[in-house]
């Protein structure tokens, strides 16, 4: 994605979900987890309205990386911080299955060829299970959170995140 007009409005794409985030009271980490959802989402839809396999190209391995980065320093920085409480058990749990769920999508795309029928398919599902996460996660899961969470936790758990998320992103062959 080296189009700078593009990379632009990912970027507002992100900034505006975590504006919003901050508007229903919450802060630190998860207002960066919803900004990386905006930035997704906006790819996703991008990748999801095209049918050009050379589009398909560029945007997929971005977005590849972005998901997985995301989810799997999600899962080792701030559910494991979850874990610590049994009144976000069902909630580790349930991100748990979705990030199973994401990565099992993830795994169909790496196998399509682009522009084909079985692509956008395997696309417009994993869009589905992005938005679907997304909004459990900013209307139901990180509002349980914060309620359990000491504000400074939030805040003490982005840094650890981020730094987390830049290293599988290195890991896995992509920049932060």
């Amino acid at each position: 994605m080296t189009n700078p007009i593009d990379q632009a409005t990912t970027k507002t794409a992100g900034a505006l979900r975590a504006v919003k985030t901050r508007f229903r009271g919450l802060s630190g980490v998860f207002t960066t987890l919803a900004k990386q959802h905006g930035e997704v989402k906006h790819l996703l839809d991008r990748a999801v309205r095209t049918s050009d396999p050379d589009k398909q190209r560029e945007l997929w391995p971005k977005l590849r990386l972005e998901i997985l980065s995301h989810e799997r320093a999600e899962l080792l920085e701030v559910y494991s911080a979850l874990e610590r409480y049994p009144d976000l058990a069902e909630v580790v749990l349930r991100h748990r299955r979705d990030a199973r769920d994401l990565e099992v999508s993830i795994d169909v795309l790496d196998t399509a060829s682009y522009g084909s029928k079985e692509w956008a398919t395997a696309m417009r599902t994993l869009d589905g299970l992005v938005t679907e996460h997304a909004r459990m996660e900013e209307e139901e899961f990180f509002p349980r959170a914060a309620e359990v969470l000491e504000r400074e936790e939030t805040q003490a758990l982005d840094e650890p995140f981020q730094q987390r998320k830049a290293a599988i992103m290195a890991e896995l062959g992509g920049a932060s």
